[in-house]
């Protein structure tokens, strides 16, 4: 056993490094098997045993060897850890501190163009927004919106941004102009479809008034000259009874004078009562005119009361929708647009029920 490799004169660096473990191992393992005892003898079999427990040992001690070396080198990896991260920080800082002044310059020139960058999408979306929504925004809004882009200057302060400020502040004010003018357009046709229908309306009523007046005048007229007639043809037809009266009355005098003198009364009499008649079917007439008339006018009032009324009770459903739609974020230039053109029935299918 003395004969085997004395561990204490083993260097451990040396051992654990290059090819040492290698040739340790292939020279240990050559004078371990070296040694052949002889089994059949007690001294021989305890030999074996105390080579194999040598080995044993040696294992032990050389893996001890090796945990040491590896405590040793991570403490100091750990050393020069902490320094390159002391000298990475240190020159990091420096470098920072160095490079502050072009950092911030390029950070202020960054956010410089960055603003441009921001008004073309600021224009952008203005433009996109005006067009899509115009029917609901309000008139001074989109002039406010087309004011504030027409006075945005876009010039060679924008850099490499000035050719498409350029192209969005022209695309947005073109959209927003084109708004305007369609929603000035759809007001004005709006306002004047409305004093249309107004005019329409009251003409309308102007010619039935004075169509009734007419008809009126002309029935008064007719009565009054029906009264006349009648008036003159029982006078006429009275004359004619007196004058053939009188002609009896001469034929008869002698015989009949009493008698004359009675039919003379009675002529007098069928006259009086046939003007009386007369006047009275006239004035019946005309009673029945007036109160035809009367009962017109009447009917004229009822239906413009019943016109009022349903008038009323549109503008009442309306304005109710009108407000409803607020309630829902509608503002009521765009809520009235909107019950207006279902009214007018311009939206299939949608109708609002009075």
């Amino acid at each position: 056993m003395n004969e085997l490799i004395l561990l204490e004169n083993v260097n451990a660096i040396e051992l654990f490094t290059g090819n040492g473990v290698d040739e340790f191992l292939e020279k240990f393992s050559l004078e371990v098997k070296s040694i052949v005892p002889d089994v059949s003898t007690n001294k021989g079999r305890k030999e074996i045993a105390s080579i194999a427990h040598r080995v044993s040992t040696s294992k032990t001690f050389l893996e001890e060897k090796g945990k040491e070396i590896v405590s040793e080198w991570k403490k100091r990896a750990k050393e020069v850890d902490a320094n390159r991260k002391k000298i990475r920080d240190s020159l990091d800082d420096l470098k920072a501190e160095i490079r502050k002044p072009l950092t911030d310059w390029e950070d202020a020139e960054k956010a410089r163009l960055h603003k441009y960058v921001s008004l073309i999408t600021f224009m952008n979306e203005t433009g996109a927004l005006v067009q899509t929504q115009f029917m609901k925004m309000e008139l001074q809004e989109m002039e406010s919106a087309l004011k504030n882009i027409e006075n945005e200057p876009v010039n060679e302060d924008w850099e490499i941004h000035i050719a498409d400020g350029f192209r969005a502040k022209d695309e947005a004010v073109r959209k927003i102009r084109e708004c305007i003018t369609a929603r000035e357009k759809h007001d004005s046709e709006r306002i004047e479809l409305a004093r249309l229908r107004e005019e329409s309306l009251r003409e309308e009523k102007r010619r039935r008034d004075e169509q009734l007046r007419i008809e009126g005048e002309e029935r008064a007229r007719q009565a009054l000259e029906e009264q006349h007639q009648a008036q003159i043809r029982m006078k006429e037809q009275a004359e004619e009874r007196a004058r053939q009266a009188e002609e009896r009355a001469k034929q008869q005098k002698e015989a009949s004078e009493r008698r004359q003198a009675e039919a003379i009364i009675q002529a007098e009499n069928a006259a009086k009562e046939a003007e009386r008649q007369a006047k009275l079917r006239v004035e019946n007439a005309v009673k029945a005119e007036r109160e035809k008339v009367e009962a017109e006018q009447r009917r004229v009032l009822e239906e413009t009361r019943k016109r009022e009324a349903d008038k009323k009770h549109r503008d009442h459903i309306n304005n109710t929708i009108v407000a409803s739609l607020q309630k829902n974020g509608v503002d009521i230039e765009t809520a009235k647009v909107v019950v207006f053109i279902i009214e007018e029935g311009r939206i299939p299918y949608l109708q609002i029920v009075y």
